[in-house]
């Protein structure tokens, strides 16, 4: 990440701030929104994987490539 967003990302951070409540069953309520996408794949371990792949996206991992996510 370049160092111009990387400084302001630490700004956003600094000035974020979120309740624990707010964040409790953040993974039930992806889960059930991600739902009706992933029904069309026939395969329950398609659906997981897809699952993880979103989830990994969404992380604050530095590469997001599905090496890193996996």
């Amino acid at each position: 990440m370049e160092k111009r967003f990387e400084t302001r990302k630490r700004e956003m951070e600094q000035d974020a701030k979120i309740d624990k409540k707010d964040v409790a069953g953040m993974r039930t309520r992806l889960d059930r929104f991600l739902s009706p996408c992933f029904e069309f794949l026939p395969r329950s371990e398609t659906r997981e994987n897809a699952t993880i792949m979103v989830k990994g996206l969404l992380s604050n991992l530095k590469r997001k490539n599905t090496e890193s996510i996996a």
